[in-house]
């Protein structure tokens, strides 16, 4: 333990200084504290306050007027909308009516009111259509406080780096270089999320719940609550938090002063030191502000934080929620802007197995007995799985996943047991698991023939349904409009591989053959075959 310096009391003839301990694991947290880059980080611009929800109403009303056209043609209409209805914007004039639509759509985004895709396509949620639709505050409330419940660190739209270790950091914008000193040196701004995976909302209530008062004050929120990374460093955060109040007011200042006055080694920011404490403290207010947008948690006098309803709170965080790891905005968007969808167990093995993360969505189903500890709820979210996957027990389900992603790599290896004329095509530079643009979507394996004709290739690891027609068509209509149309390929062709073919997708397919023949194809594959 770490001795720090105490009072000093005078005796007879000399000074006697006292001295106390720091516990060994406030002391280790110190290092961790100072030369960690991740925290709950939400921008100024992304703040959001109660008493402004009705002006974001207002002005989620002006781009549901405007949601067919294009945001980045039609910025400076929008902000002359908000001005001549009087809705309350940052900057006042014409002259910046442009970026009034900019700096009003982000909190609107913040929200999952209003999606704007990187090309400028504008979409109302399902969230904002019924925020629109709701008149009274109550309503927005409920809304709201369900949309911080699946609102997660990280997430695409609010930006982040792959690597917290300097050596390997990439930040958005460039912002890493060396000097000649050799000290890596931000000399732009960059994501504070990149290894952080949690809900803070629902991580803030449990840690409310964990500690006797339900409330931490400003500088517990501070030195502890924004440094969590897991939804299993809970424990870590409620033990440092008592562990901290335990000490005297001596020893809390000189933590804290310790924290304040240590540097990151090896890191400038703008040409000076980069102090972690400093940075955290001046950013804290707008997460906080955030956060206290719903009906749980309450900032009194920017003092403490506050945990309301105790009972209905834990009811509210004992469910099966599963941080999602989204490909990109617009996969994020369709969930957090929906109403019906929360990312569950069940969710997130769906979502990945969709993209093609066979390994996650196995692992998520893995950790199912570690992650979650009520009985009833977890036998509830092993039945969903084993329903999925029409199996007897999890173990199966894995089994089933790590044989989804063999079968993606042997088809891959080997196209032209699909069909020996095909070759893999590369498109963006990817002919597996194939990002269209701007969509979100992901084509499982892309091939061409010798025709000329784009060949999309969907694998369904188990029986294939007729939701495949609709998944494929939209693929290859995707093609045919932004590739055929363009002439750039002769057409397009679509094969669906399963190792079943259900009577829903033969009679889908018969009723797209009656149009056009061989328009789509079934292939039967079964590992068994290929032995």
């Amino acid at each position: 333990m770490e001795q720090i310096p105490g009072r000093k009391r005078k005796a007879v003839g000399f000074t006697v200084e006292r001295t106390m301990r720091i516990p060994d694991r406030l002391d280790k947290y110190k290092e961790f504290y100072t030369q960690d880059l991740d925290y709950w980080y939400v921008p100024k611009r992304l703040t959001v306050k109660k008493e402004n929800w009705g002006t974001l109403r207002e002005a989620l009303a002006v781009f549901k007027e405007l949601e067919n056209e294009n945001f980045t043609e039609c910025e400076a209409l929008i902000g002359e909308q908000f001005r001549t209805r009087g809705i309350d914007v940052p900057y006042e004039g014409a002259v910046h009516d442009a970026a009034n639509a900019r700096m009003m759509k982000q909190p609107l985004e913040q929200l999952g009111l209003l999606y704007v895709s990187i090309s400028g396509d504008t979409e109302i949620t399902e969230v904002g259509e019924e925020f629109l639709r709701s008149e009274q505050e109550d309503d927005w409330q409920k809304l709201i406080e369900k949309q911080l419940h699946k609102w997660q660190f990280a997430n695409p739209t609010i930006g982040r780096h792959t690597a917290t270790d300097t050596s390997q950091m990439r930040l958005f914008g460039g912002g890493l270089a060396r000097s000649s000193g050799g000290r890596a040196v931000l000399t732009r701004g960059f994501s504070q999320h990149s290894t952080i995976a949690l809900f803070p909302y629902r991580f803030l209530i449990k840690v409310l719940l964990g500690l006797q008062d339900h409330r931490v004050s400003t500088k517990e929120y501070v030195l502890f609550v924004v440094r969590a990374k897991k939804e299993n460093d809970l424990n870590t955060v409620i033990g440092l938090i008592k562990e901290f109040r335990e000490l005297p007011s001596v020893g809390k200042g000189a933590f804290t002063e310790d924290l304040k006055s240590s540097p990151f080694k090896d890191l400038e920011y703008r040409g000076r030191p980069l102090y972690m404490y400093g940075r955290i403290m001046r950013n804290a207010p707008y997460s906080r502000s955030f956060l206290s947008n719903g009906m749980l948690v309450e900032c009194t006098d920017n003092a403490y934080i506050q945990l309301m309803q105790p009972d209905t709170a834990f009811r509210c965080v004992a469910d099966d929620s599963k941080y999602i790891e989204y490909l990109n905005d617009e996969d994020w968007m369709l969930n957090y802007g929906s109403l019906e969808q929360a990312p569950s167990f069940l969710a997130a093995v769906r979502y990945y197995e969709d993209v093609g993360e066979y390994s996650k969505a196995a692992e998520v189903v893995r950790v199912v007995d570690e992650e979650i500890t009520d009985r009833e709820l977890k036998d509830k979210v092993k039945k969903e799985i084993r329903e999925y996957f029409g199996v007897e027990n999890e173990k199966s389900a894995i089994e089933i996943l790590l044989e989804e992603k063999d079968i993606e790599d042997y088809f891959e290896r080997n196209v032209r047991k699909v069909s020996r004329d095909l070759e893999l095509l590369d498109y963006n530079g990817n002919h597996r698991q194939v990002d269209l643009p701007l969509t979100g979507w992901n084509v499982d394996l892309l091939a061409k023939d010798p025709n000329g004709n784009i060949v999309v290739i969907e694998l369904k690891r188990r029986k294939g349904d007729d939701a495949a027609i609709g998944q494929i068509l939209r693929y290859m209509g995707w093609f045919v409009e932004h590739e055929v149309s363009t002439g750039n390929y002769a057409g397009v062709r679509g094969v669906i591989i399963a190792n079943e073919e259900t009577e829903k997708l033969r009679y889908a397919i018969k009723g797209i053959d009656y149009a056009k023949k061989d328009y789509v194809v079934f292939r039967q594959f079964t590992i068994a075959q290929q032995q």
